[in-house]
């Protein structure tokens, strides 16, 4: 049944009930006076037993009973006697036909009365349905701020079906920012044409309590601010619109701001004041966990950059006292008793000043590039090279008897794209640290295809503990086994070169070749194609 046949139907049932009604009112009436007239013949009957006992008294009890008869004149007691069982004989109940359609009607009204109380129920069931079911559509996806960090999209998509689900024409949702004194009230999202609250609003005017928006701050209860039949409260003083809803956002005693609503419908505040207190209370949930998450993230951040800070300033500290130990060392030994050494154990001395200096200063070279990559990330200068020319120019800083064990395997026509500058770089510590931690031939090949470039430095060295494979590109991490032995080294060195190479967006990893060996690949995406003339 449609919408416009429910008026048509209820007519139709309305109008035999209102004729049974009827009916059965008037057979009632009709009962209650016959009930009234028998009482009244009742009460005749002692008057006639007084007046036949009585002797000289007898007239006045049959005047009595004759006027109670209705007789206005003076008659004789045969007449009163008579009269008496005429309408005795006349008084009698419903006809027993009627007895039938009375019990049937009397039942009928029952069910009528039921009927119309069940619809009362079923109404106000379909209402309590038709509130959930918007609450439900309203709050639609609610779920997905579990995976969601910033809010702002799922609750634009609130705001819009409570416009789409309801009469309300227009919503928009305010942040209050109370360290702001000249603009207190941020618009967050706005479904409508988003005039609702001229911005700014000084804080002195939203906590005004005179206006809506500071009534609901203060009172946490929402607030109607009026359609014209009364006067319209300011919704800031000096600001006045009516047919709009303020209702608080928050949790607990944190206050977030405020959702304002407003319909061009007529008692639209009353219809769903319950339905949007309930989506303003949950956004309040929403909104004030998501901020709380946001100063639990950033508190813990800043603890790990105490810690790391800690832990990097004592890593410094143990790195450059090691080296600056030796050189004072064999400083003071030169300088006290060197004219008693040998020239062989002077220059032996001289040497490992010079090899401790040079350690030294790539160990302040590296701390100063990774404070660069932490401050102002990885500054890319793209630019191109040819792979084996590039290769070979990196090989050629290596000490001569270092680059007689390299061993390079390019495709001639393969150039190379990237930060050329760091790109050397990496290939540079990788080259150096399987020189230093082997002792045979090192390979480095260099390949392309549509995925991109793949460098790998191979050595035949033992390798790394399966266990350590993971945490070499950690900051200052050193193999037990090495940091124990006479190869010296900053730790350092692959943590740089993995932050340039995922600048590349690439990837770098280390692996254990079987039954000896290692290496570690490099991946990164470029232009491949063509050839260099």
């Amino acid at each position: 049944m449609n919408q416009e046949d429910k008026p048509r139907s209820r007519w139709i049932w309305a109008v035999p009930f209102g004729l049974i009604l009827v009916a059965t009112g008037g057979a009632i009436e009709w009962a209650r006076q016959q009930e009234i007239a028998y009482h009244r013949l009742i009460a005749v009957l002692p008057m006639i037993l007084q007046a036949v006992q009585s002797g000289r008294q007898a007239p006045v009890w049959w005047a009595m009973a004759a006027r109670s008869l209705g007789f206005t004149t003076r008659v004789s007691p045969t007449v009163v006697i008579e009269t008496l069982w005429r309408r005795l004989e006349h008084l009698h109940g419903l006809p027993e036909s009627l007895m039938p359609w009375l019990v049937l009607s009397i039942g009928t009204l029952l069910v009528f009365g039921y009927w119309i109380k069940e619809s009362q129920i079923e109404k106000v069931t379909k209402a309590h349905q038709t509130v959930t079911a918007q609450l439900m559509a309203i709050t639609e996806g609610w779920a997905e701020i579990a995976n969601d960090r910033d809010p702002s999209d799922l609750i634009h998509r609130i705001l819009e079906h409570l416009t789409r689900y309801t009469a309300i024409s227009e919503a928009a949702l305010y942040h209050w920012v109370a360290e702001e004194r000249h603009n207190a009230v941020h618009l967050y999202s706005v479904i409508g044409s988003g005039k609702l609250l001229p911005l700014p609003v000084p804080r002195l005017l939203a906590e005004d309590p005179a206006g809506v928006l500071g009534s609901t701050m203060v009172s946490h209860h929402p607030h109607y601010s009026g359609d014209g039949s009364s006067p319209i409260a300011p919704l800031i003083p000096g600001i006045i619109r009516a047919r709009l809803g303020v209702f608080p956002v928050g949790y607990r005693d944190k206050f977030w701001g405020w959702l304002i609503c407003s319909s061009g419908e007529r008692g639209w505040f009353t219809r769903y004041q319950e339905l949007l207190s309930v989506t303003a209370h949950e956004l309040g949930i929403l909104l004030v966990s998501t901020e709380y998450a946001k100063q639990a993230a950033q508190t813990t951040r800043l603890e790990e950059l105490a810690r790391a800070r800690s832990e990097i300033l004592a890593n410094v500290s143990h790195e450059l006292r090691t080296p600056l130990g030796l050189i004072r060392g064999y400083a003071e030994t030169l300088g006290t008793v060197g004219s008693r050494l040998t020239d062989d154990e002077r220059q032996e001395f001289l040497s490992v000043v010079l090899s401790e200096t040079q350690l030294l200063e790539n160990l302040i070279d590296h701390l100063l590039i990774m404070s660069r990559l932490d401050g102002a990330g990885v500054v890319l200068n793209w630019g191109k090279a040819v792979g084996r020319q590039w290769i070979s120019e990196v090989v050629r800083r290596l000490p001569s008897e270092q680059q007689q064990r390299v061993q390079v395997s390019v495709p001639d026509t393969l150039f190379v794209m990237g930060d050329i500058r760091q790109l050397s770089w990496v290939l540079q510590d990788l080259i150096a640290n399987a020189l230093k931690y082997s002792d045979g031939l090192v390979y480095v090949t260099l390949t392309a295809d549509a995925a991109g470039y793949r460098l790998t430095v191979r050595d035949e060295g033992e390798g790394v503990g399966s266990q350590e494979i993971d945490r070499i590109f950690e900051r200052f991490y050193r193999s037990p086994r090495h940091a124990h032995s006479d190869i010296r080294g900053t730790g350092l060195g692959l943590s740089i070169a993995q932050r340039i190479v995922e600048a590349h967006n690439g990837i770098i990893r280390a692996e254990n070749l079987i039954p000896q060996g290692f290496q570690v690949v490099v991946q990164w995406h470029g232009h491949t194609g063509g050839e260099v003339s």
